[in-house]
């Protein structure tokens, strides 16, 4: 938890650390292999950040947010299709939030850049 907190707070100098110490700690932690997938994701070390996010969707596949983590980092790849499929699993778990809605309207987004460029 404190590892979030810093990391929150944008310290990641000491919130690495105790992150990665709590995942040796408990490693069935899917929200420290979020964490660790979003902050991978914001350094653009995108391949560590899909294996955090693969991870923790493996220990809580009914977590929405392990799926926008990963239709982020798959955008971020040009790999439209696994974003489309990780916003189909995202809206599935959560249609109606104001984030599900958002979710719909980068899907839709999605699917016409993955027609485009593979017509």
């Amino acid at each position: 938890a404190l590892a979030i907190l810093l990391l929150g707070r944008h310290d990641s100098a000491d919130g690495e650390p105790l992150l990665r110490r709590g995942l040796e700690l408990n490693p069935n932690s899917w929200v420290g292999y979020y964490e660790l997938g979003k902050l991978e994701l914001y350094r653009m070390h995108l391949e560590p950040a899909l294996d955090a996010a693969k991870t923790a969707v493996s220990l809580a596949p009914q977590q929405p947010k392990v799926y926008r983590l990963l239709s982020l980092i798959h955008l971020r790849q040009k790999n439209y299709q696994a974003a489309v499929a990780d916003l189909d699993a995202y809206i599935r778990l959560d249609p109606d939030s104001p984030e599900g809605h958002t979710a719909k309207q980068i899907r839709a987004d999605t699917q016409r850049q993955l027609e485009t460029s593979h017509p």
